[in-house]
């Protein structure tokens, strides 16, 4: 440092100083001079070396410096990329799953509606076959007492024609009857007029003879 060089000059100037004093006057004011200036310029040239030294240590404490905010520069931009690819991965993942929920709603929706769906169509069907149970239940209770009348009129059909042909054969029978009958008295006749016919004409041939 500086004080250090001014310790230093002062030390050699009295050491000079001691020197001359020891030789005494043979040395003269002129040698005296001579080494007083020669210290002198070693210590400018000392002066001169510690302000390059001072000017070379600011210099590497400004590079130094520098470096320093490069790096807090680069580590900013660094941070700063880091934050950025956090802020776009947490953007991506949001939007993810923002489209995750989206397709979940739209799924649900669906399935809703789907259900919905099935629901008023079985709803309907159900409606529906109750109609048609109700419809045929009724057609079937307006059949009813027609089917009965049916069945009843073809009974009583099957009775007066169980009847009438019973009373058709009771008179074909009648009739037959009464021409065999009738048939027999014929021959019978027939027979009697043939016999009473031979005998006349046995009671002729007689009284002829």
């Amino acid at each position: 440092s500086l004080g250090d060089v001014a310790a230093r000059e002062r030390g050699a100037r009295e050491a000079i100083q001691l020197d001359a004093a020891q030789r005494g006057a043979s040395t003269g004011g002129a040698s005296l001079a001579a080494q007083m200036l020669n210290q002198q310029a070693g210590s400018e040239q000392r002066h001169m070396d510690a302000l390059n030294l001072a000017g070379r240590a600011q210099d590497v404490a400004l590079q130094s410096l520098a470096r320093s905010g490069e790096l807090a520069g680069d580590l900013r931009s660094r941070d700063y990329d880091e934050q950025a690819q956090k802020a776009m991965a947490q953007d991506t993942i949001n939007a993810m799953n923002a489209q995750a929920a989206r397709g979940n709603q739209q799924r649900n929706v669906a399935s809703m509606n789907n259900a919905q769906q099935y629901n008023l169509g079985e709803a309907q069907r159900i409606y529906d076959s109750n109609i048609n149970t109700r419809n045929q239940q009724a057609l079937y209770n307006a059949k009813v007492p027609q089917q009965m009348f049916e069945n009843e009129m073809n009974k009583q059909g099957a009775i007066a024609n169980a009847r009438t042909g019973k009373a058709n054969n009771v008179m074909q029978s009648g009739i037959g009857s009464a021409n065999m009958w009738g048939n027999i008295g014929s021959g019978v006749m027939k027979a009697g007029i043939g016999m009473s016919n031979y005998f006349s004409k046995e009671d002729k041939d007689k009284e002829n003879v």
